[in-house]
Parts: C-alpha cells; sequence; structure tokens
C-alpha cells in the first residue's frame, strides 16, 4: 500500500476501509495486481488500473473479467514493457503506460559482507520451473560440486512441487541448504549472502533482484524478459539462454508458447569466473546498491503522477 498511501488525492478504493473525497470530481482510483479481481466503483472521476502479471492476469481462468475490468480503465499502468505486451495485443482499448516498480530504501540498504572466506549463492523466490531453480541447484554443484568452501541456500518459503522434489534429490548435499522460512524482513537472508542466482524462464518486473542488488547483492540474471529493462553487466553477470525450449503449459496450464532455458553450463562458468574475481563481483555488487537507488518506491510514485497527469484532466 505505500505507493498509494503517497499519493495526494488518489485513494485505493476496497469496499469500507476507504471513502471516497467529498468532492467526487477530484477522485483517481487505482486498483493494482489482478484485474479479475478489480471491483470498480461508479464514482470516481478518472480509473487507473496497475496490472503487475500478465501471466496471472490473462490466463484463461478469469480471463474473461479481466478483461471487463481492463476496459474500465482510463489508464492502464504496466511495470515494465515485457509485462505490458499481453495487455498490448489484448482486445482493450485503453492507454497503457509503463510505472517500474519499486523498493523501500529505508529497509533494503547497503551491507557490507565479508568476502575473504566462505562463497555463499542465494537461489530465491518460489520454487518452480518458471524460475529456473532445478537449472540453478544443477549449475551450482557442476561449478562446485561438494566443496564446502561454496554454499547455495534454496529459498523458497512457497511449498510447490518442484520444492519438495529438489529437496529429497538435493537435500542431502553438505553445501546446498533448503530454507522454507517466511522472513517478515528479506534482508535478513540478502545480507548473509553474496551471490544472488536468478536463471529465470520468463519473469514480469521481479524485485527479488532489485532489493538484493540494492543490499550490495552482486546478481547473476537471465538474458530474457523484464530485467532486460533495467539489468547491465555493469552491476552484475548476465546468465546466458541456451537453444533449448520448454512449453510454457509445463508451469502455466492452459497457456500456449514456449519459453526459452537458461544455459546451465553458462551458469556454472560464471559461478566459477565469480569465485576466482571475488574482487571484481564485490564491486559489481557495491555499484548495483547504488545504480539500483532510482527504482525507489518514491520514484515510483513520481512516475505515476507525471503519467496520470500526462494522460488525464484531472486536477491535482
Amino acid at each position: 500500500m505505500a505507493i498509494l498511501e503517497s499519493i495526494s488525492k488518489i485513494e485505493p478504493v476496497y469496499d469500507n476501509f476507504l471513502h471516497f473525497p467529498d468532492n467526487e470530481k477530484d477522485c483517481i482510483e487505482v486498483w493494482w495486481g489482478d484485474p479479475s479481481v478489480w471491483s470498480w466503483s461508479n464514482k470516481s472521476a478518472y480509473k487507473v488500473g496497475y496490472a503487475l502479471s500478465e501471466s496471472e492476469s490473462l490466463k484463461r481462468d478469469g480471463r474473461e473479467k479481466a478483461l471487463e475490468n481492463l476496459k474500465r480503465c482510463d489508464l492502464l499502468l504496466c511495470p515494465s514493457e515485457y509485462s505490458s505486451r499481453a495487455y498490448k495485443e489484448s482486445p482493450i482499448d485503453v492507454p497503457i503506460r509503463i510505472v517500474p516498480l519499486g523498493y523501500n530504501p529505508d529497509v533494503y540498504t547497503w551491507y557490507a559482507r565479508d568476502w575473504s572466506r566462505e562463497l555463499k549463492v542465494l537461489l530465491a523466490g518460489s520454487a518452480q520451473m518458471r524460475k529456473g531453480t532445478d537449472l540453478g541447484i544443477e549449475g551450482f554443484l557442476r561449478a562446485f560440486g561438494k566443496r564446502k568452501r561454496f554454499s547455495l541456500t534454496v529459498w523458497s518459503s512457497v511449498k510447490t512441487p518442484m520444492r519438495e522434489q529438489l529437496k529429497l534429490e538435493y537435500g542431502k548435499a553438505e553445501n546446498v541448504t533448503f530454507d522454507d522460512t517466511e522472513y517478515e524482513n528479506p534482508m535478513s537472508v540478502y545480507s548473509r549472502h553474496h551471490i544472488l542466482l536468478h536463471p529465470h524462464l520468463s519473469g514480469g518486473f521481479e524485485l527479488i533482484p532489485i532489493e538484493a542488488m540494492a543490499s550490495g547483492m552482486c546478481a547473476m540474471v537471465s538474458r530474457v524478459s523484464s530485467p532486460m529493462e533495467y539489468f547491465n553487466k555493469d552491476i552484475g553477470y548476465w546468465i546466458e539462454m541456451s537453444e533449448n525450449y520448454v512449453p510454457v503449459r509445463a508451469c502455466l496450464s492452459d497457456t500456449a508458447g514456449f519459453w526459452r532455458v537458461p544455459d546451465v553450463d553458462n551458469i556454472s562458468e560464471t559461478l566459477k569466473y565469480i569465485a576466482k574475481n571475488m574482487d571484481t563481483a564485490k564491486a559489481k555488487g557495491e555499484y548495483a546498491s547504488r545504480y539500483i537507488q532510482k527504482y525507489t518506491w518514491e520514484n515510483t510514485v513520481k512516475k505515476l503522477i507525471q503519467v496520470i497527469k500526462e494522460e488525464s484532466d484531472v486536477g491535482f
């Protein structure tokens, strides 16, 4: 809710939780998340939708309701060009603008790590095919085997079939740990690791890489989807994509198409390179923590207000 609470004269509408101001002509109604669950009122002068994930919002189950709500928008916002593609190709004649998400710099701050001893790698997020969790583990083990000087944490607080299968398959490896904890503040996880391994096959504007980099972690990110819009070789390392593809329906049922698969050998070789050049990786992480400050909540709010002013005739 931080983004909405920070914007003057913009209020979220959730039944009895908040009410419209006396002068309804000045009211801008904002809904975000999955469009299939939005519930527009008939009171607001201007309706803004912020759709975060096309893979969830426009799946077949709920698609009709999602399109109905999207068509009622006066303005649709998406966090990245990649995330907006499905909406731009949908039968909705609504202006679509890009407003990147942001992180809280009071929570995710630079942390001084000790790079002189063990190299700790983190795989974060719900363990699943789209996240490339299995590819990350395989790439790590190809790079370092069972050497204890190098450790991998698979942090997935969401119980998924892949998480349980991977725990059975790799849970006995002494340098691979599965962390199922749901942390109130992920900084407690980021601060214990040096490298974020993010071998996704496809993704919207995910905050995990941004939060991790804000803390000073050096990130390895797949050269695909939304990170193409904010990530670069100066703040981390690209994971190159292979020539192999998998059907999307293996992860999202009833969804056509294919995803390109990250190259496991490239993951392995990059990790080995980092292990031999830790000063370089450390410097990238330190630079990333400064570079990524352009993606704070404050800047998200400023951009959101700017875009609404440009697209609407509603006064502030």
